[in-house]
Parts: structure tokens; sequence; C-alpha cells
């Protein structure tokens, strides 16, 4: 198995970093494999923001399009809620979580 690699999404290479809040994204299980990665940096974002426009950002951004509506979000290991309004800050951590099973 491949180590972990990063990623940056967002930038745009060679010119000044585009304003707004940059997050670590971290991507598991399935999520990780369509990705091909298993973390990465999301730049640009508002800081203001709500849970589908950072589930549409990430979605895109990490082409988890398969994925699309089956997955949520953790912000800072707090799970994220449709329909909430978020604050984004530098170096937030936001996770995608895949749909869970269990028994």
């Amino acid at each position: 198995m491949a180590p972990p690699q990063r990623g940056e999404v967002g930038g745009q290479g060679g010119q000044d970093p585009p304003a707004g809040v940059s997050v670590r994204v971290l991507l598991f299980a399935g999520a990780r494999e369509l990705a091909g990665t298993a973390e990465g940096v999301l730049t640009g974002l508002p800081a203001d923001t709500d849970e589908a426009a950072l589930l549409q950002r990430v979605t895109e951004a990490f082409s988890l399009h398969a994925m699309a509506g089956t997955f949520i979000l953790a912000l800072n290991q707090d799970f994220v809620a449709a329909g909430d309004a978020l604050r984004l800050r530098d170096g937030d951590e936001v996770a995608v979580i895949p749909p869970l099973s269990g028994g």
C-alpha cells in the first residue's frame, strides 16, 4: 500500500494565493480510494459558508462525484449536519466520512 499523499486543490500555480480560508481535508475508506489521496488542502474557501457549499467544493475538488450524497463531513472532529451554517478558519480540519455499516 502506498503512503498517504498530500495535494493542494484550489490554488493558482505561481500566482499569489487566493483570498479566503485554507482547510486540511482528510479522506477515509472509499473517499480516499476515489480521490487517490488520504489528505489534501482546499484553498480559497469563504470563511462563512454552509454544509451544502462545503460539501460541493469537497466533492468537486477531490473527484468524489461517484459518492455524492453518500458521505458526510466533520469539521474539527464534529459532525456537520445538513443545512448547518459554518465558520471556517485557516487550518481547520475537514474529514470526509463515507457510509458506515455495522451490525
